[in-house]
């Protein structure tokens, strides 16, 4: 395939997924992606239409902050309908912002706060998601720190230490901690099984030097030796 047919094609993919033409499902991430590899590859068009698609994003960017000021004037002002709107923008990243959970919480419980019904509905979907991903959080770093103190990992090995944590996340359901625990614990019965052949082989050893010992003192006494 020659360059410029292949720089084309980047061109129509991107055109493709710049506008969700021919079955293509609409992604403008990807046809910025595409129109820039094609442009690299000598396509002027491409760098036309990628020049044009970025000056449309950055309107629609102004376009989304100003809606958003808007909104959140209003809902400073006590408009509850308007509260529960930033909530939603900021759970599901709309208008520009980044998704921040723990923000729509807080617009929603002020919405809710004043009767608005929605609000109250998405606070206890979004509280409960919260609990989870802190729990989770917790629950790793319990485990993580366990690690830390059974392998050395920045600071001085205690084993004991270790364990506590381990048993802390696998009380919380880690399964990493569940697993760890149960090598831990084969381990130990390993060893303490291994321990007891030791102190069997050397108590064996002892009454057998014992044995010995005495069957040469009876010689000695017999006069035998």
């Amino acid at each position: 395939m020659c360059m410029g047919n292949y720089a084309y094609e980047l061109y129509i993919q991107a055109q493709n997924y710049r506008y969700g033409w021919n079955g293509v499902k609409k992604d403008i991430k990807i046809a910025i992606i595409l129109y820039k590899k094609s442009a690299e590859a000598g396509y002027k068009p491409a760098l036309d239409r990628l020049k044009e698609l970025e000056t449309e994003i950055k309107q629609k960017q102004l376009e989304e902050k100003q809606i958003f000021n808007e909104i959140l004037t209003s809902a400073r002002t006590g408009n509850t309908k308007d509260m529960y709107a930033i909530g939603f923008a900021y759970e599901f990243g709309k208008y520009g912002l980044s998704v921040n959970n723990k923000e729509a919480c807080n617009w929603y419980r002020m919405a809710a706060q004043r009767g608005y019904v929605y609000a109250d509905y998405r606070l206890k979907v979004l509280e409960g998601q919260l609990k989870a991903e802190n729990e989770d959080e917790l629950r790793k770093k319990f485990y993580e720190k366990g690690y830390c103190y059974e392998h050395g990992v920045g600071v001085k090995i205690d084993k004991t230490f270790a364990i506590e944590m381990y048993e802390k996340a696998a009380a919380m359901g880690y399964d990493p901690a569940i697993e760890t625990l149960e090598r831990i614990n084969n381990n130990a019965s390993y060893e303490q099984n291994h321990q007891k052949k030791r102190e069997d082989n050397v108590m064996q050893s002892s009454k057998g030097n014992q044995t010995k010992f005495s069957k040469v003192n009876y010689s000695k006494a017999m006069g035998t030796v």
